[in-house]
């Protein structure tokens, strides 16, 4: 009996196999991603930018494998998962910057480009500074130091919620691609001002905190 319970111990149970399993399968979903960005960035930009597609690849692999490693040995330390979201975010950034600026000025384009912008405009771009300040707050134990900071958790949350409802609603061009906001809303647009607000009152000072 006593053999059985350390031969489970050592191969671990089918939940807690899952869990240690997971953050590596987000690691190669996370390289299939940077290989598709690298690929579709050089054949639709004639190795132009190279050196941005490699430099984004390499960051979200390094947060990745960090985060695997962490999360697959402490599964309740929550740097390891945070980084393990980095690095998909980091990669599904390169792979979206790839798809949208396929065929550059020589006419050719992927289907729904507006559509891939909008959603990269306003979940990954805003879902980034949001997770390097739980980093920042979480390390390295992954929990808060104390039940004090929890304010500055929900407030990161709000810039975060207001910022991607601009990104999402504001009419206009899309501040980071070059196509008109598919569901702008012209009554929306006070979003992008205090959005911008947020921006330059918050995050800096979030993140320094």
């Amino acid at each position: 009996m006593r053999r059985r319970f350390a031969d489970g111990e050592m191969q671990g149970t089918g939940p807690t196999r899952v869990v240690r399993l997971a953050p590596w399968v987000a690691l190669g979903v996370s390289a299939a991603l940077a290989a598709a960005a690298v690929a579709l960035g050089l054949s639709g930009s004639g190795g132009t930018d190279l050196v941005i597609f490699l430099t984004i690849a390499f960051l979200g692999l390094v947060f990745g494998a960090t985060g695997a490693l962490v999360a697959s040995r402490m599964p309740g330390n929550l740097v390891g998962w945070i980084f393990c979201a980095l690095a998909l975010l980091f990669q599904s950034s390169g792979l979206a910057d790839a798809y949208v600026g396929y065929g550059g000025g020589s006419g050719v384009s992927l289907p729904a480009q507006h559509w891939v912008a909008w959603v990269s405009q306003w979940f990954l771009n805003v879902s980034s500074p949001t997770l390097i300040i739980l980093c920042f707050l979480l390390f390295p134990a992954g929990r808060l130091p104390s039940a004090r900071w929890r304010p500055l958790v929900w407030v990161a949350a709000g810039v975060a919620a207001v910022c991607a409802a601009s990104a999402a609603l504001a009419p206009g061009t899309l501040p980071d691609y070059p196509f008109e906001n598919p569901v702008g809303i012209e009554s929306a647009g006070v979003l992008r001002t205090l959005a911008e607000a947020s921006l330059l009152t918050l995050i800096g000072p979030l993140m320094f905190v």
